[in-house]
């Protein structure tokens, strides 16, 4: 389902926009859920690469792919590589708290 939407929404609205985004991060999740940690992190990539052209770093929703990257990380064992991620959000919070 997740590529028939993907294919719908981009011959009909193009390839960067914010619901591809959405649906790349969706496939990132099925994939980290299936062992597939290659093809989520290609997913969660390309979906950070998206929502980073159209929102600020510390918007919620850029947040939200950087902690799922931050997760992948993790449960591969990557802890260094993870803890990046997680710090990264970290940062972006506490700036948001002091605005």
């Amino acid at each position: 389902m997740l590529n028939k939407s993907l294919t719908l929404i981009t011959e009909n609205y193009g390839d960067r926009n914010l619901p591809v985004a959405t649906i790349h991060n969706n496939m990132g999740l099925s994939f980290k859920d299936q062992g597939l940690y290659d093809q989520a992190l290609n997913n969660y990539n390309l979906a950070l690469e998206i929502r980073e052209e159209f929102l600020d770093s510390a918007h919620p929703d850029v947040i939200a792919i950087k902690h799922n990257i931050g997760q992948l990380y993790y449960d591969k064992g990557d802890k260094e590589q993870a803890m990046k991620y997680f710090n990264y959000n970290l940062e972006s919070l506490n700036k948001n708290e002091g605005n």
